[in-house]
């Protein structure tokens, strides 16, 4: 079967497959770290009340407010997850 080739802009500036085996991530790595910032995401929402011993909020707007705080820190600490993964 003939190899197809492919023009440098088909692949969104990604390099060739043989080229990826040495700069890139790899798959189970890949994975541990997409399940590692679900959880990190579900499991910081529940942290205020759960880990912290805060008492629960007593109004919609606080209750809101903490979980935007909530989401914001998982944010951040998934960015920095990123950048010690990615090369």
């Amino acid at each position: 079967m003939e190899k197809l080739q492919v023009e440098e802009s088909q692949t969104l500036g990604f390099p060739p497959i043989e080229e990826m085996d040495e700069t890139c991530v790899s798959k189970s790595i890949a994975v541990i770290a997409c399940g590692a910032m679900a959880f990190l995401y579900v499991a910081i929402l529940y942290s205020p009340t759960v880990i912290l011993r805060l008492p629960q909020p007593t109004s919609l707007n606080s209750f809101m407010i903490r979980r935007f705080v909530c989401a914001i820190i998982s944010t951040i600490l998934s960015v920095i997850l990123c950048g010690f993964l990615l090369p």
